[in-house]
């Protein structure tokens, strides 16, 4: 784990012992983490410590001195400091690194100075024999050698060289920021404004996480660069030795109060405060006051402090400050053009604040559970210089007038009104948003005009479009025509990458969607569109990646999907889909192929459907009896609930001209009563898949359970498909022997499971006794048994089964015996009413949990005490258990006295 200056000891316990829980006190911490410790060895890495206090290392250390158990542990840190080690106590003299050896950071100097390879060193021999000497005079440093041979890369001039050399003659306990201020000259050679922008991070403290859009909108705040679209992006930090040189080149303008617990040497020249403990500052000049840590605690602003010292402010961040109140005086500050009050417990913001006219970031954001702000003060709509509004888009979508903020370049959501303010012509003059927007309450728009008047095809910046009517449907509150007009009024801007239509009641699709779509569309959703008599002709956006349907009320798919006769030269419909997921569409009966919808419109191309679909999930489909064929590059496959009667045919791709299998790796069959069978030929041809699910086919009578050639089939689910248990009947009934039929031999073993399972899970003893367990497995890991009136007696060729799961067995009434299970760990027994005992466990020597739920009629544990190796038991449901199990008085409680984590209600 790497600290840096910020030693946080109740920090530091919680990433060890992995706690999430922000409650916890330090001494429960210290608890568990005793705890966690004594079970076992550990090692336990602390990089980059700065930290010389002895009371931080004291909160920390004993649970660390005590904990190990019998292989004991180790603490090792790494620090610039010996005094840091003495305060930590260190029983071990360290070890002290030393310089690199002079040949190998030549070897280093040379790669970065000269290239991979160093063949412009050969050309140079002169700058090779000044670059020796100056590697010399590094003392072994590797950080020093990377920034110089970096710096002199770009320099080949002699001259150059030779000056290097002569700067370098520091002591080494100067450390390599001297190095470092080598990098002064290609900073020199900065436009100014980037000089700026680089001394400015100096306020932050070390080990900052930067957030790139907050930092690029702070930079803009200070007009070091002009007003520009702010990119996202995620966090970085700066590395604390380049933040030194930020302090440096800074030269003072940037002050960190309470980071040494001093206060600034010269108010005066300082431009840029901020407090990283309990501090407030007071300037006569234009501080920007920040909270880069979680630590600072302000209960409360001075009323005066904006009014009197801060009025040339124009970066204000109070973020992480336990203030519930912000003064009216903030509207004197005029010059404000970022204020961040995240994280705070300010529910309501003062009327002044709408005064400040050159506010460009407001950012009060809380975690998604938490949203203190309730409400806006009215006025908002006069911050119109406002860029990003980063707050509960709930109050953000609902500022009244929000379309004279003309700058905005975010806004998630906006709900359309009826009156003044709301209505959704707000929207006309918002040309530079950007990023995702949704409109919602689309039922409130008055007509296709006002649609228009939205602007939304000339909003070049929109990535992702919204555009959502009430889901509840109720056919006598709907204007099916005006819905239709209205949503032909939003034509989506040119450049959309995402475009979502949610509810709408409208009697077709409109026009634009069947010729004036963005070929730059990489998803589209459309969900409940149930009066769309059919689906529009997406097939040939070509760079179209995600399609969900939802909801629709067609009766059929195909050729007004894949195209209509103006691409006819397309030789693929669908050419970069890689996820399709049609869902809730209850009257779809038929889905025709590319092949019978290009006849149908006339075509005689030949054409390829979804040639690189990865993903196909459709459920709720209850009428839909077939599916095309499907392509090769298809990974997974979802059917649930859908009328099938057989499953689709998926051929075998091609490599370099030579056929091989599909690419499928998940197969899920769930819920389709009309399933009678499942080819042998498919299956076979399946040599990729990796998990099979079989759930709810009451139909399905005939499967071949040779799965031995499904080599890479690792998790296998056969469930409530009753007729499978039926089919070994009828095969049983001309079988005169009463015996179970012997395990096959080992040449034949092979020829049932595949050979890598790791999880099977069935509620069908037949099969399993019949079929899947007939013979010795080696690998299988997992068992999961449901709804069976027995445990198969095949459980004793399970030599590597570590979980053991009986669940949901209403006529289970005995187990079998389980010492054979010699890798045992868990064993489950759940929701087994008639089940009268346990098993003895007594062997099961890797036996580690062991529940047992809602199982009324088991009344004792087996004989014997439980493996010494059981850390956690559960028993719920049991009550002739619980009472055998009662703490010291139980009859059973000397079988469990030993296992650590008892559950037992």
């Amino acid at each position: 784990m790497c600290m840096g200056e910020k030693f946080e000891p109740k920090r530091i316990i919680k990433l060890i012992v992995g706690a999430t829980d922000s409650t916890s006190t330090l001494e429960d911490l210290q608890s568990c983490l005793l705890q966690k410790l004594r079970k076992e060895g550990f090692l336990i890495i602390l990089d980059d410590v700065w930290s010389e206090d002895y009371g931080q290392w004291k909160q920390i250390l004993p649970p660390l001195m005590q904990g190990g158990g019998k292989e004991g542990g180790a603490v090792v840190f790494t620090t610039r400091s010996h005094k840091v080690a003495a305060a930590a106590g260190a029983n071990t003299e360290g070890a002290s690194l030393m310089g690199l050896p002079e040949e190998d950071c030549w070897q280093i100097f040379e790669k970065r100075a000269f290239g991979v390879g160093g063949s412009s060193a050969a050309t140079h021999s002169d700058l090779r024999n000044v670059g020796k000497e100056i590697v010399k005079k590094l003392n072994g440093v590797p950080l020093a050698v990377m920034a110089v041979a970096g710096f002199l890369r770009e320099t080949p001039e002699e001259s150059r060289w030779m000056n290097v050399l002569a700067s370098l003659s520091w002591p080494l306990s100067q450390g390599v920021l001297p190095v470092l201020k080598l990098r002064i000259r290609p900073y020199h050679h900065l436009p100014p404004p980037l000089k700026q922008c680089f001394a400015y991070c100096s306020v932050f403290p070390k080990d900052y996480v930067f957030d790139r859009s907050k930092l690029v909108q702070m930079w803009i705040a200070q007009s070091y660069i002009p007003p520009q679209r702010v990119p996202h992006g995620d966090g970085y930090q700066m590395h604390d030795l380049m933040h030194d040189l930020a302090r440096w080149v800074s030269n003072e303008e940037s002050h960190i109060m309470g980071e040494d617990g001093s206060s600034a040497r010269e108010p005066n020249k300082v431009f840029h405060v901020s407090l990283s403990n309990d501090s407030v500052c007071y300037f006569k000049t234009k501080p920007y006051v920040h909270d880069p840590s979680s630590s600072v605690t302000v209960l409360e602003i001075p009323r005066h402090l904006f009014d009197e010292h801060l009025r040339r402010i124009r970066v204000l961040c109070l973020s992480y400050c336990d203030v519930e109140e912000l003064p009216d005086s903030v509207g004197e500050l005029k010059h404000l053009r970022y204020l961040d009050l995240s994280f705070t417990k300010i529910g309501l913001l003062p009327k002044s604040i709408c005064d400040l006219w050159n506010l460009q970031t407001l950012r009060i954001l809380n975690s998604e559970l938490t949203m203190v702000l309730v409400e806006l003060p009215r006025g908002m709509s006069k911050l119109v210089n406002l860029r990003h509004l980063n707050l509960h888009q709930d109050l953000v979508g609902n500022i009244p007038g929000i379309g004279k903020l003309s700058s905005l370049q975010e806004l998630k959501v906006f709900y359309v009104g009826h009156e003044d303010g709301h209505r959704i012509t707000e929207l006309k003059d918002l040309v530079q948003l950007g990023g995702d927007l949704s409109i919602r309450n689309l039922e409130n728009v008055e007509s296709k005009d006002a649609a228009a008047q939205a602007n939304l095809k000339n909003k070049l910046y929109i990535d992702e479009l919204g555009l959502e009517w009430p889901g509840n449907w109720d056919a006598n509150t709907r204007n099916v025509e005006l819905e239709t007009e209205v949503l032909e009024g939003l034509q989506p801007p040119p450049n959309l990458r995402t475009l979502r239509v949610f509810n709408n009641g409208g009697l077709r699709h409109p026009a634009w969607m069947s010729g004036k779509l963005p070929h730059s569309l990489r998803s589209i959703s459309l969900h409940g569109c149930r009066n769309w008599p059919c689906l529009p002709p997406l097939g040939c956006l070509p760079y179209l990646k995600v399609l969900e349907i939802g909801g629709a009320g067609v009766k059929q798919v195909g050729h007004e999907v894949y195209g209509t006769v103006a691409y006819r030269g397309v030789r693929a419909v669908f050419p970069d889909l890689e996820e399709l997921e049609i869902y809730d569409m209850v009257e779809w009966e038929a889905w025709e192929g590319v092949a019978a919808a290009t006849a149908t419109a006339g075509e005689e191309t030949t054409t390829a459907l979804f040639p690189a679909l990865r993903r196909l999930h459709i459920r709720n489909c209850p009428k839909l009896r077939g599916i095309p064929h499907l392509p090769p590059s298809l990974a997974e496959l979802k059917l649930h609930k859908m009328g099938l009667r057989k499953l689709p045919e998926i051929p075998p791709c091609a490599d370099h001209g030579a056929p091989r299998a599909s690419f499928l790796s998940k197969l899920e069959i769930h819920f389709c009563p009309s399933l009678e069978s499942i080819a042998t030929s498919l299956l076979r041809s399946l040599t990729s898949l990796m998990e099979l699910e079989i759930r709810g086919c009451g139909e399905l009578a005939s499967v071949n359970f040779h799965f031995h050639h499904l080599r890479c089939l690792k998790n296998l689910t056969i469930t409530d498909c009753p007729k499978l248990a039926q089919e070994e009947k009828d095969e049983e009934e001309p079988c005169s022997s009463s015996l179970p039929p012997p395990l096959p031999s080992p040449a034949t073993a092979s020829s049932v499971l595949p050979p890598y399972l790791e999880l099977l899970t069935s509620d069908n003893s037949s099969v399993l006794e019949r079929r899947l367990l007939q013979q010795e497995h080696t690998v299988l890991q997992n068992l999961l048994i449901k709804n069976s009136s027995c445990v198969p007696g095949g459980l004793r060729g399970l030599r590597s089964l570590s979980i053991l799961t009986l669940m949901e067995c209403p006529q289970l009434q005995s187990l079998p015996e389980l010492q054979h299970l010699s890798n045992l760990g868990r064993l489950w027994v759940q929701d087994c009413p008639q089940l009268q005992s346990l098993p003895l466990l007594r062997g099961l020597s890797q036996l580690t949990k062991l529940c047992v739920e809602r199982c009324p009629k088991v009344q004792s544990l087996p004989e014997g005490e439980l493996p010494a190796t059981v850390k956690h038991l559960r028993i719920k449901g049991c009550p002739g258990l619980k009472e055998r199990c009662q703490r010291e008085i139980g009859e059973d409680w000397p079988k469990i006295a030993h296992v650590p984590y008892k559950f037992i209600f």
